[in-house]
């Protein structure tokens, strides 16, 4: 259970250990039953467009509310490599809203991180790429989450002089910092027009390389960039 006396490495810590011990076990018995629903369901839909699938939430012994939507990036991923799934929580947590992104490592697929989004960079989200107030609900939390399926993270000198962590998406860059090597916490959100100079130049290269990592690994690209 996550709590306000926890620092945010604890809550990180708490939501890994939940995560690896009780969701994660659960998540592969039930998604391993599903697979001929899906197979169904992937091979009569179009071939190359993603399809996603109905969420799973589970509220673990420790009372921590997790929710994975399986999907399938197309038909020849899922002849390849089976069913994916993007998976998250939420928390309020000292006095905020909270959405983690739950997410394995790309060079380790059975090592998993943390991606803290609080309200402030949702806001800001909304404010400067949706260009609306938007009522921030879950299903907000889920079209972020799908639309920023990767993010490249780049430790940057900020013009004030500072160090911050910027991580570029398809929708802009996210900034905030590193809390541990299981976790991010992200503060705000700039869009490609607000970019400095030397941003938008560091927006342009990460984003080449973002295509190319989700062309070579068949990976979601919900907003159709990697063509």
């Amino acid at each position: 259970m996550v709590v306000d006396s926890m620092s945010v490495s604890e809550l990180i810590a708490e939501v890994l250990k939940d995560w690896y011990d009780n969701a994660l076990p659960f998540y592969s018995k039930k998604m391993s039953a599903k697979v001929p629903k899906y197979r169904r369901a992937v091979m009569t839909s179009d071939r190359n467009k993603p399809i996603f699938f109905e969420k799973i939430e589970y509220i673990s012994p420790r009372n921590n509310r997790f929710v994975a939507i399986p999907y399938s990036t197309n038909r020849s991923d899922f002849k390849k490599r089976g069913i994916s799934f993007m998976s998250y929580s939420m928390f309020f947590y000292r006095g905020g809203n909270k959405l983690l992104q739950i997410s394995h490592d790309g060079d380790n697929p059975l090592e998993y991180h943390i991606t803290i989004f609080c309200h402030h960079c949702i806001q800001r989200y909304c404010e400067r790429f949706l260009k609306s107030t938007v009522e921030i609900n879950e299903k907000l939390y889920v079209e972020i989450l799908k639309r920023n399926s990767v993010l490249y993270s780049s430790e940057v000198i900020i013009p004030k002089g500072d160090k911050a962590l910027y991580l570029v998406s398809d929708d802009g860059i996210f900034i905030g910092e590193q809390i541990n090597k299981c976790g991010l916490l992200i503060k705000t959100y700039i869009s490609r027009a607000e970019f400095f100079e030397k941003q938008e130049s560091l927006a342009n290269s990460i984003m080449k390389e973002i295509i190319n990592y989700k062309r070579t690994n068949h990976l979601l690209d919900y907003t159709g960039l990697a063509g």
